[in-house]
């Protein structure tokens, strides 16, 4: 039985230029690419978990985030690495080219995502031993990550609400995270910071989409 569950909140953050630090910010594309703006929303229709590195539980923190490029029939044309070793980028591409997407139509579209080599990634649908038949209320937050300011878009004054989705794993680990819609220089601060939040461990990786808007504002 497949469990699912929606989860909304909002955040609004007022972030000033003096206490902002630089996000990394998308590559540039090699070749004709849809154009990235705006983002806008379609469904995984096939969603393949990537195989991640295991690494001892010293090594140093690392997030996956690519851009994944998406015809306009709903498969994946490319996938660019922004952040992430390069062997976890690797396995994340390998899981990516095989996802397909609800049609977007036009010239196509592009997405930001983000994964936790972390969490437990499993196939959104797929429960984590719970009983048969049980619901799972919706998980509260109990870690919050501010998102950091990216410098170049302090400095043209970019500003506009973030929308993601994203899995939660059994132990309230923000498996996966997706912007759906927004302005795309504000995407990667947006995956950065949600892909460490925590959430009180809801026993089952939710299946679930959670829509999280921010509000970016330059004073």
């Amino acid at each position: 039985m497949l469990y699912r569950a929606l989860l909304a909140s909002a955040v609004v953050l007022a972030l000033t230029a003096t206490a902002a630090t630089a996000a990394a910010q998308p590559p540039a594309a090699s070749g004709p690419r849809p154009q990235p703006f705006p983002i806008n929303w379609s469904r995984v229709n096939d969603y393949v978990a990537p195989a991640f590195v295991e690494r001892s539980t010293g090594h140093p923190f690392e997030l996956v985030i690519v851009r994944v490029d998406v015809g306009a029939d709903g498969r994946v044309i490319d996938v660019v690495a922004v952040a992430g070793l390069i062997d976890q980028v690797a396995a994340a591409r390998d899981a990516l080219r095989q996802w397909t997407f609800t049609p977007p139509g036009g010239d196509g579209a592009q997405w930001f995502v983000g994964f936790n080599p972390r969490a437990r990634q499993t196939k959104p649908g797929a429960p984590l031993g719970s009983p048969s038949g049980e619901r799972t209320a919706p998980p509260r937050k109990v870690r919050d990550v501010k998102p950091r300011y990216p410098a170049e878009a302090q400095r043209k004054r970019v500003q506009g609400i973030i929308t993601t989705e994203s899995l939660i794993d059994g132990n309230g680990v923000v498996a996966y995270s997706r912007v759906t819609r927004g302005d795309p220089r504000l995407a990667v601060a947006a995956l950065e910071a949600v892909l460490q939040w925590q959430f009180t461990p809801p026993g089952v990786t939710l299946t679930m989409t959670t829509t999280t808007n921010f509000s970016l504002q330059v004073p």
